[in-house]
C-alpha cells in the first residue's frame, strides 16, 4: 500500500477544525521475519475488506496478518491493530514514514529538522516547524532509531502536473516480538494526552457506528452508506459542518446544504442538522452564507448566487422533519436577510431586476470553473435554476412566515416571479436573458422542488 497523492497520509491532522490539515505520518512500511528470512509487506497483495473499519489482509508462509485502520472520533488519533495469527515466534518491523507539512505543499528540500525522544513504548517527534508533537506508540516493542530521507513520488500529482516528488524521513523502526497469535495496536497522535487504550476506542467507535445504523433506521443495503456519511461531518468550533470532498476540500456552502438531507435528515441526525444551520447563519454577511472555508486561510469567501437560496430550503427541510419552532424563531432574522438582500441587492452582482427574476456576476453558480480572467460558462446573468430556486425560497418563506406569526411578504412577490419567468421561459433555456439553450442539468431545479413555478407538460420535457 503506497501513496499516489501527496494528499495521502496515516495521520493528516486538522490543526483548526475541518481545516489546515497537516501531514505527519505519510505511511508505515512493514516487514514480517519468519525462520530468519524477511519478508516486506508492500510487495504482498493483501486481500481488502470494510465492515466499520478498512482492514487489509496478508498471507505470508501461512502466517495471517489482519491490518486495521480507524481513527478516535473527534481526535487527532489514528490507530493501526494488527491481529497476527501464528504458530511460530515472527518480528514484524514498523517502518513509520513521517514528514510535517500542509496537505496541499510538499517538501522539494530536506530543511526540516526533528527532534526525538524515546521513552515508555513512545518516540515522541517534534518538528521545527510547528508547535505539534508527533507520538507513535506500541506497547512492549524495540525502538531502533535511525534517521534518513526518502523521496516518494506521487503519480497521481504527477498526472495532474501537479506536485509530485515529496522528501519525507524515517525516525525509527519499531520492532514487536511475537511467540504467538496476538492482536497489539499501532498508536499514531498529535493529542497532548497519550493515555488512549487502543482496544477500549476500537470498541466504542464500533459501539459508535453500530447506533449510528440503528438511529437511521434504513434498510441494511444503505448502511454503508450511513457510515460514509459520518466520515463527512465535522466539528466546526462548538458546532458542525460538512467536508465538501476528500482529498483537499474544506467545508463549502452549497455543497454542505445540498447534501444535508442525505447525510442528516434521513439519516435522523437532527442535532447535527441543526448545528450545520446554525453554524453557516453565524457568517450570512449581506444576505449572502459563504460559498467556502479554505484551508490555509479559514476566512469565508461569498462568491456564490445559490447558497443562501440553498439555505432557505434547508431550514424548511429541516422544519419538515423536526417541526423546531424555537430553532425557526431564532433563525428568522438570516432568513429575512437573505431575502432582503436579494431583492434590493447585495456583492457579485445579485439583486432582483426589474423582471422580479435574480440577476448576478459571472462564475457565481456551481459551473464556477475560471482559468485566469476566463469563465468557461459564465452563465452570468440569469441562470435558470437561481431563478427556480428564487421562486422557491420566497414561497418557503410564505409558509414559514405563518408558522413564525410573520407578516406574509413574500407570496406576492413570488407570484410577480412566476408569470416573468413563465412569460420569458419560451424554451428550456439554461439562462434565461441570453436565451442560452445549451443542456445542461440546471433545469431539473425546475422541476425537482419543493414548488415550482413551471407548467406540468413543461416538467416533463425536463424529465
Amino acid at each position: 500500500m503506497t501513496n499516489s497523492r501527496k494528499f495521502h497520509g496515516l495521520l493528516v491532522a486538522s490543526l483548526n477544525p475541518p481545516t489546515e490539515r497537516w501531514v505527519f505520518v505519510t505511511n508505515i512500511f512493514n516487514t514480517v521475519e519468519i525462520n530468519d528470512k524477511i519478508y516486506d509487506l508492500t510487495k504482498y497483495k493483501s486481500k481488502f475488506s470494510f465492515e466499520y473499519f478498512p482492514r487489509f489482509t496478508y498471507n505470508i508462509e501461512g502466517i495471517e496478518i489482519k491490518k486495521t485502520v480507524f481513527m478516535q472520533h473527534l481526535k487527532n488519533t489514528t490507530i493501526i491493530r494488527y491481529d497476527v495469527k501464528t504458530d511460530q515466534p515472527i518480528t514484524i518491523t514498523h517502518n513509520p514514514i513521517v514528514n510535517s507539512r500542509h496537505f496541499y505543499d510538499v517538501n522539494y528540500q530536506r530543511y526540516l529538522d526533528f527532534r526525538t525522544e524515546f521513552s515508555n513504548n513512545a518516540v515522541y517527534i517534534k518538528p521545527n516547524n510547528t508547535d505539534k508533537t508527533l507520538k507513535i506508540i506500541v506497547d512492549d516493542c524495540i525502538y531502533e532509531p535511525v534517521f534518513y530521507w526518502e523521496e516518494l513520488f506521487y503519480h497521481k500529482d504527477y498526472e495532474r502536473r501537479d506536485a509530485w516528488i515529496d522528501n519525507n524521513v524515517h525516525i525509527s523502526k519499531v520492532k514487536k516480538n511475537l511467540e504467538k497469535s496476538s492482536t497489539y495496536y499501532v498508536i499514531l497522535t498529535t493529542e497532548e494526552k497519550i493515555d488512549i487504550n487502543p482496544s477500549k476506542v476500537y470498541n466504542e467507535e464500533i459501539q459508535r457506528k453500530k447506533e449510528l445504523l440503528i438511529k437511521a433506521e434504513l434498510d441494511k443495503k444503505f448502511e454503508k452508506l450511513i457510515l460514509s456519511a459520518d466520515n463527512f461531518i465535522v466539528k466546526k468550533g462548538e458546532g458542525k459542518s460538512v467536508i465538501a470532498g476528500y482529498h483537499w476540500f474544506g467545508d463549502w456552502g452549497r455543497d454542505t446544504l445540498i447534501a444535508l438531507p442525505g447525510l442528516t435528515l434521513v439519516t435522523k441526525r437532527y442535532t447535527d442538522a441543526k448545528q450545520i444551520l446554525e453554524n453557516f447563519s453565524k457568517y450570512c454577511q449581506k444576505g449572502l452564507i459563504p460559498n467556502a472555508f479554505m484551508d490555509r486561510n479559514p476566512k469565508p469567501v461569498y462568491n456564490t448566487v445559490d447558497a443562501s437560496l440553498w439555505y432557505i430550503d434547508r431550514v424548511f427541510q429541516y422544519m419538515k422533519y423536526t417541526n423546531d419552532q424555537k430553532f425557526l424563531e431564532n433563525i428568522w432574522g438570516v432568513l429575512d436577510s437573505i431575502i432582503f438582500g436579494y431583492k434590493n441587492g447585495t456583492d457579485f452582482g445579485i439583486h432582483m431586476d426589474d423582471d422580479f427574476l435574480i440577476s448576478h456576476d459571472p462564475g457565481l453558480t456551481w459551473m464556477d470553473v475560471k482559468i485566469g480572467e476566463y469563465y468557461p460558462t459564465p452563465r452570468s446573468r440569469k441562470a435558470v435554476e437561481i431563478q427556480a430556486l428564487w421562486y422557491n425560497a420566497l414561497r418557503i418563506m410564505s409558509c414559514l412566515s405563518k408558522m413564525a406569526g410573520k407578516e406574509d411578504n413574500y407570496y406576492f412577490l413570488s407570484e410577480k416571479v412566476k408569470e416573468s419567468f413563465n412569460n420569458q421561459f419560451d424554451q428550456l433555456y439554461d439562462v434565461i436573458d441570453t436565451k442560452d439553450t445549451s443542456f445542461r442539468p440546471n433545469l431539473t431545479f425546475l422541476v425537482s422542488l419543493d414548488h415550482t413555478m413551471i407548467e406540468e407538460h413543461i416538467q416533463k420535457k425536463i424529465v
